[in-house]
């Protein structure tokens, strides 16, 4: 018994000893087509790897340069990726560990989501747009500049309850100072 411990034990010495090391998966990557990148990219978010999704939202909006809904998607996740947050042994952490990352992926997220929007030309589509650029500002404390925001919105669908209702929190906010 103790000659096979030895013998299985010796087997994994040499097998860890090989050249190269053990393979580990190769890091994934996005295919260049759009329609494949945009699905895993959505595929991600639904498990809420929002980080991991970015490159994949990327490749899809490069390939489809004029398709405002991949920019605004894109900009999604950016903006989710700065929020999301991971435990790990010794507590939570942002998945996008360093604050200057995340500020620059805030403004690539608020770049991206203005590319979606001088892209548009429905009205209710363009008007959800400005709610999301709404809900950007109001995420990183521009609160003042999410309720403008959403009188854009407003001004292309009037009374329309999603943006009345974020426009009253925005109100109530803004009367109490935050």
């Amino acid at each position: 018994m103790q000659g096979r411990v030895i013998l299985a034990a010796g087997l994994l010495l040499v097998g860890s000893c090989a050249p190269g090391g053990p393979s580990l998966p190769a890091a994934e990557r996005p295919s260049g087509v759009p329609q494949a990148d945009f699905a895993r990219a959505v595929a991600l978010q639904r498990q809420g790897e929002h980080a991991r999704s970015v490159p994949f939202f990327r490749s899809a909006a490069e390939g489809e340069p004029d398709v405002s809904g991949l920019h605004a998607e894109l900009a999604k996740a950016l903006h989710n990726a700065t929020l999301q947050m991971s435990f790990s042994g010794h507590g939570v952490r942002f998945a996008v560990a360093r604050s200057q990352d995340r500020a620059r992926m805030r403004d690539e997220a608020l770049a991206e989501i203005q590319r979606a929007i001088d892209l548009e030309r429905r009205p209710r589509e363009l008007s959800a747009l400005w709610l999301i650029r709404s809900r950007i500002f109001e995420q990183c404390g521009y609160v003042a500049d999410a309720r403008v925001c959403l009188e854009r919105g407003l001004e292309l669908e009037p009374g329309e309850p999603v943006l009345m209702a974020a426009a009253a929190r925005l109100d109530a906010r803004l009367r109490a100072g935050h």
